[in-house]
């Protein structure tokens, strides 16, 4: 019994012990979590802030605007495709039938072609209609023997000037059918290149028989360019305000603004077709930009009506999180800070802020992802692609 009760009262006193213990940790763990939250007060910063060093900052890619109303576009936001300006092209077609030959060995659709070089050669040797470039040499040396002797004629008023008119327009019509008789041979025909450029589409194979008017390749200047986007008639009624555009290739980040690459608007349909209701809006530009290649599909942003005073942030300033937009501001060399905002209108390039931005706020424009993660995580990220 005498055991028992030893054995009870040495348990209480190590219980006792261990209580005492437990509270001087968390007395001193109290302790020490006040001494940070001292040193942060110390340095300006609260709680909820995430801090980064301007050497930290700089490592992020961190870019900071400072928040002022000004002018903004009304953007209507669409599809559209880049395609090839009107007259940019040229179709070349065969002058006559036979076997056609490349005389250029590295003719493939995007090669270089001067202005005169010749690209494809006719042959209708052997053919069962004969030589046409022979043949119509012989009906245009006809032809002209035939009017010189209608033409004494009607010196003599043996034949009326109808009949002489006659003649006339024939001797013409074969003349015309050897106005390319400096472009061909006895044995074949020629097709030479119109100006210099590019062949967009090659539509005939070395050793083809083709036929006279067949196509045989399209080349392109590459000068100029078309933006056709294609709106919903809803938005009819705001397309006379239209006057520029911002698009956005697909699977690109870049946005490019049309009156900044020269162009301009062009026009826009004034109905649409019965089973179709978009209403197509042509814009036109230099290409002067390897990343635009005629063909692409793109987001498109059309420019509108300009209003005032109003508040806007670049898009890549802005992160989602289950339906709420954040941007983050710059509180002080050191600190940034999460702040939710309501967006409004966007042109493709910035995002109208409706409510949660003042004028002189400093916010992150670039490397906003990156800010969004060292919240999370507490650490910077080594690199985070942004979008």
């Amino acid at each position: 019994m005498k055991t028992i009760l030893n054995i009870l009262l040495f348990a209480s006193l190590a219980f006792m012990v261990s209580c005492g213990a437990k509270h001087e940790h968390e007395a001193e763990h109290e302790h020490d979590h006040d001494h940070e939250v001292e040193g942060a007060e110390e340095h300006g910063h609260d709680s909820d802030e995430i801090v980064f060093t301007p050497e930290q900052a700089k490592a992020a890619g961190l870019e900071v605007e400072t928040v002022k109303a000004g002018e903004f576009r009304e953007g209507i936001k669409t599809s559209g495709q880049v395609l090839t300006a009107q007259g940019d092209d040229e179709t070349l077609v065969a002058r006559s039938t036979g076997i056609l030959k490349l005389n250029v060995a590295s003719l493939v659709e995007g090669a270089e072609v001067a202005a005169g070089r010749t690209l494809f050669s006719i042959s209708s040797v052997g053919m069962s209609d004969g030589d046409v470039t022979n043949r119509a040499r012989l009906e245009y040396e006809g032809a002209l023997k035939e009017y010189n002797r209608a033409a004494d004629l009607f010196k003599d008023q043996l034949i009326t000037q109808g009949e002489l008119n006659e003649l006339k327009l024939k001797l013409d019509l074969t003349k015309e059918a050897l106005k390319y008789g400096k472009t061909t041979t006895p044995a074949s025909t020629v097709v030479t290149a119109p100006f210099t450029g590019f062949v967009k589409q090659l539509l005939v194979k070395n050793g083809e028989f083709v036929t006279a008017g067949q196509s045989l390749a399209v080349i392109t200047k590459n000068k100029r360019l078309q933006l056709r986007a294609d709106v919903s008639e809803k938005y009819y009624s705001h397309l006379g305000h239209i006057t520029g555009a911002n698009f956005r290739l697909t699977g690109s980040d870049r946005t490019f603004n049309i009156e900044a690459i020269g162009g301009r608007l062009v026009s826009y349909g004034r109905s649409t077709a019965n089973d179709i209701c978009f209403v197509p809006v042509i814009f036109e530009f230099d290409n002067t930009d390897r990343d635009i290649v005629a063909g692409s599909f793109c987001d498109v942003f059309m420019l509108g009506k300009r209003r005032e005073n109003v508040i806007s942030v670049p898009i890549s300033a802005l992160t989602e999180d289950q339906g709420l937009y954040y941007v983050f501001l710059q509180v002080d060399d050191e600190g940034y800070k999460k702040q939710e905002v309501e967006i409004g209108e966007t042109d493709g390039i910035r995002r109208e802020i409706v409510r949660g931005l003042n004028p002189g706020d400093k916010v992150v424009v670039k490397g906003a992802v990156q800010v969004k993660l060292a919240g999370m995580s507490g650490v910077i990220p080594a690199h985070t692609h942004e979008h």
